[in-house]
This record gives structure tokens, sequence and C-alpha cells, in this order.
């Protein structure tokens, strides 16, 4: 049966987005903050992306893609796994990478900076290592959540403070970390879990 939802766009409406759509000199993202759509010169957002990955700190660029390779090394190390009765059939079944891509990387506009730079993403969709990111979190989540340092946005933070005042000279403050994923050492962070876990 047909959908017979009313469409809430006029004919000229939906023919200028479909205009939009079909044009290859522009980059229609979301911001990163807010709800508001951003329709972006492809040259800017070109430009904007190839000084990010060209920051060697954070990115290093490679000869040839890696994709199968990191498939079948997780793959190789599940069988391991599976042969010591480490995980079950579900789990390999579940985490063994099949027909993986590589990760894709995209930007979010912050039209609230100034020259507004972008937010990378990279979404993982079909990457090798998608399965396994959300296993981990699964497990890893509700531990983190229950951390005394944890905050989930302004409404947690706001019900974590006291309802009478602060103490005398109390100092609120506020940070934001440039580039927050790609600066967390990976020795680091895994140690760091590591810690959570063992606090069980």
């Amino acid at each position: 049966m047909p959908d017979k939802t009313p469409d809430n766009l006029s004919k000229e409406e939906r023919s200028a987005l479909q205009s939009l759509k079909s044009r290859d000199d522009i980059v229609i993202k979301k911001a990163d903050k807010g709800s508001t759509v951003v329709v972006l010169d492809k040259e800017t957002y070109m430009a904007e992306a190839q000084r990010q990955l060209s920051d060697e700190r954070f990115y290093k660029k490679l000869d040839s893609d890696p994709t199968k390779e990191f498939s079948t090394a997780i793959t190789k190390t599940l069988d391991d796994m599976f042969e010591k009765n480490e995980i079950g059939i579900n789990v390999y079944e579940t985490l063994n990478p099949i027909d993986s891509r590589p990760g894709q990387f995209y930007l979010l506009p912050k039209i609230h900076k100034e020259g507004m730079p972008g937010r990378p993403i990279v979404s993982a969709i079909g990457h090798p290592m998608e399965k396994i990111s959300e296993f981990i979190d699964l497990h890893l989540r509700p531990h983190v959540e229950n951390l005394p340092s944890y905050l989930k946005d302004t409404t947690n933070y706001i019900n974590k403070t006291p309802s009478t005042c602060l103490p005398d000279h109390t100092l609120l403050v506020t940070m934001d970390v440039t580039s927050l994923y790609t600066n967390i050492p990976h020795d680091e962070g895994i140690e760091a879990c590591r810690e959570v876990w063992d606090m069980l």
C-alpha cells in the first residue's frame, strides 16, 4: 500500500532541494551544533579538510589502503581466541569483519567559531573495527557512567552540583580540548579502560 503521508514541501521547494543536491560545486552538511544546515563552497570545504589531514601530529599519509590487512589481523586474533575458548561462537561471528571498507572522513562545520573550522568525523560503518568498537562500548559504558568524574551533559552537571551555595572560593571553569580523540595516547587509553574494568 503506497504511503499517503502528505509532503510538507511545495513542488517549488522540492525542486529547489533537488537542484541543490545535483550541484557539484557545493557541500551540504549539518552544523556541528544545533539543527542548522550549512551550504559550503566545495573548495572551502576541501581546503579545510586538507588543512586538518595535513597535520602530521594526528594523521599519516599511507601509500596503500590497509583495510584488508586490518581485517586479516582481526580474524586471526579472533581465531586464536576462539580456539583457546576465550570467546564463544556468537562473539566470534559478531566481531569477525566481513566485506570491510575503510572509514569515511568528513567535516561538520563549526559555525559558532571564528573561521568556521570543521569538526572531523570518521564514519566507521563497515570498517573492520566497527563491531569491536561497539562491543567494547557496550561493556564499558555502564561502568564509565558510574565513575564519580563522569558528566553526561549540562543537565547531569546541574543535578550533581549541590543545591545549596557552593563553598567560598569555589572557581567554576570550562575547558575545550582540541582534537580530543586524536590526542588520546593509545597505550594510556587502553590502560585507563583496564583500570575501569579492574574496579568491577
